[in-house]
């Protein structure tokens, strides 16, 4: 059962984990959009240390980084609500490492970025 939503809000490690997890995707969305070329031509989209550049494709592939960061925002959302009323330190982990891989996406997204200019 879900938890009372203004309770679960209040709390300040759920609700610092949403807002920095919000800002992160939100940042990685938009430096993605100013900073990629919206041209016909192939760019990079993954880079692997050992094999070098090992995924191309076309420039709006790249937003599916974001799009998998909400996603990921979303379900963890959702089953730290959940989980909120009966085990609390487990919500704010699972907030907290949500909040962390917005972190690793926005890093991603510009490194990618950078790596095509």
């Amino acid at each position: 059962m879900f938890y009372n939503a203004r309770l679960y809000l209040r709390d300040w490690w759920i609700l610092s984990s949403i807002a920095g997890g919000a800002i992160c995707l939100i940042i990685s969305l938009w430096y993605a959009l100013q900073h990629l070329p919206a041209a016909s031509e192939p760019i990079f989209l993954h880079y692997s240390s050992i094999f070098g550049v090992d995924l191309v494709g076309e420039w709006w592939k790249m937003l599916f980084l974001p799009g998998t960061g909400l996603l990921i925002l979303l379900i963890n959302g959702l089953a730290s609500w959940r989980l909120f009323g009966t085990e609390r330190v487990v919500a704010r982990f699972i907030m907290f490492w949500a909040a962390l891989f917005e972190l690793a996406i926005l890093f991603e997204v510009m490194f990618i970025v950078r790596l095509n200019s």
